[in-house]
């Protein structure tokens, strides 16, 4: 069965198709209610350099600063997405959906932070960037810069919360995807269960009308079997009768040559013994 005879086996068992369809939209509708939002909290910074003056006998070496803020950043934004950074945030009690955006060779960057609650979003943003400060002072700190020559954080927008529901497209198109295959698996084992009925009934049929037809044939010989049964018996008793008959008649006409032959045997007699009186 190829496509367009599956899609013709829908449209032709569509007393099952449209009600099928029917509650798979339902319970998608239904788990769409259950659904609940995702907030997401962002926000975006950049690393600069510091911006004091100071004379060269002050400064006091940075290697990072001389890599340049963009290595600088690639570093610490490394450090703070590694997935251990990650469990640590997550056993801390924050969110562990969060993402650090960084384009190539640039001190730009966004975070995203996505929570059950718009707190939660909050907070756990608030600490992504708190990790980012710590570990950016530590890269420093152990080359002894001191924190005013060091590079630095800065938030360049305000934290924005976005409600969404990411998740309600996969559960849509799960939930249909499933009832869109269980409405085809139905309509297709009730198609299955009434064209094998149909077929047995029919050949159920086809057997009946054949035992009737050699029913049939068999009283017929019967029947024929019993007239020439009877026949002979007639025969015989027509032969029988005419024997009968012929033997009867063949006694008759013997009695009658002997009556016959007493009668003329008298007469003779008769004539004999008046024969002497008229001499």
């Amino acid at each position: 069965m190829d496509l367009w005879d599956f899609v013709r086996l829908l449209v032709r068992r569509w007393y099952l198709t449209v009600p099928l369809l029917a509650l798979a939209a339902a319970a998608a509708l239904f788990a769409a209610q259950g659904v609940a939002p995702t907030y997401t909290a962002s926000a975006t910074g950049a690393f600069l350099e510091p911006a004091i003056i100071l004379q060269p006998d002050e400064v006091v070496p940075n290697p990072w600063a001389l890599a340049g803020p963009e290595t600088t950043a690639r570093a610490v934004v490394d450090s703070v997405a590694d997935p251990i950074t990650t469990d640590q945030v997550a056993a801390e009690g924050y969110s562990r959906n969060y993402e650090i955006k960084l384009a190539s060779r640039s001190v730009l960057f966004g975070i995203l932070a996505s929570a059950p609650t718009p707190e939660g979003a909050t907070t756990t943003l608030d600490h992504v960037v708190d990790l980012m400060r710590q570990d950016l002072r530590n890269k420093q700190a152990s080359y002894g810069v001191p924190e005013s020559q060091q590079v630095l954080i800065q938030m360049a927008s305000g934290t924005s919360i976005v409600a969404t529901r990411d998740s309600l497209k996969r559960v849509l198109l799960v939930v249909i995807g499933l009832g869109g295959i269980l409405t085809g698996l139905i309509v297709f084992i009730v198609d299955s269960i009434v064209g094998h009925r149909a077929r047995h009934r029919a050949m159920s049929d086809d057997t009946t009308d054949g035992e009737a037809e050699a029913s049939s044939n068999d009283v017929d010989g019967e029947d024929h079997e019993k007239a020439g049964s009877d026949g002979s018996e007639v025969s015989d008793d027509a032969s029988t009768d005419e024997e009968t008959v012929a033997t009867e008649l063949t006694s008759d006409e013997v009695h009658g040559d002997s009556a016959d032959d007493e009668r003329a045997s008298d007469d003779r007699r008769i004539i004999s013994t008046s024969a002497p009186q008229k001499k």
